[in-house]
């Protein structure tokens, strides 16, 4: 049997069901578990108990919440789609989508016409991005669909330093500055 990589996604969790589940006679055979036929092979083996869960892509992405870097975890995220391959994205999206857009509530908490939505839009369109840095795209996972409303009244460059956190004793050190130095040249 040839092998297959895991970035070809069907043909690899065919190949797995090949490997593991004895006497098919049909391509809906392998992707029947219990009587109930599933759409992809992938749903097929996740059933049967084939792929591993994502006990550790869970553990690494709430590792990274905790830090409270929404930028880096939305590119983490997406690392973790293209190299990863994990079970379930939904549940990983569902469960780690507010930790991602914190930073773009953070820089619009004065604007009230914005809604949690909108959040949720930029966040999937910077997803967008990453991914197709790896010639990947959305409709590839589990994952909703950006909308096309418009998001261009928020620049990333803005939110960014937006969201940026200055100690109060980083602001108390400019009284401290000598007078010399304070001067633009």
């Amino acid at each position: 049997m040839y092998t297959v990589s895991p970035l070809d996604r069907e043909r690899y969790y065919l190949r797995l069901l090949l490997n593991h589940v004895r006497g098919p006679i049909s391509f809906e055979d392998l992707r029947t578990v219990d009587g109930f036929t599933f759409e992809t092979f992938k749903q097929s083996a996740e059933k049967r108990g084939l792929l591993e869960d994502d006990d550790s892509v869970t553990q690494c992405l709430r590792e990274a919440a905790n830090v409270h870097m929404p930028r880096s975890l939305r590119r983490l995220f997406a690392t973790i789609l293209v190299f990863c391959e994990p079970i379930r994205v939904r549940d990983l999206w569902d469960e780690f989508n507010t930790y991602m857009i914190e930073d773009y509530k953070n820089a619009n908490k004065n604007d009230h016409s914005l809604d949690e939505s909108f959040f949720l839009n930029c966040c999937l369109k910077d997803l967008t991005n990453y991914l197709s840095q790896h010639q990947k795209n959305i409709t590839d996972y589990d994952l909703p669909q950006p909308t096309s409303e418009s998001i261009t009244n928020i620049n990333k460059f803005i939110v960014e330093e937006k969201s940026i956190k200055i100690s109060k004793e980083d602001l108390d050190s400019i009284r401290k500055l000598n007078k010399s130095t304070t001067k633009c040249i």
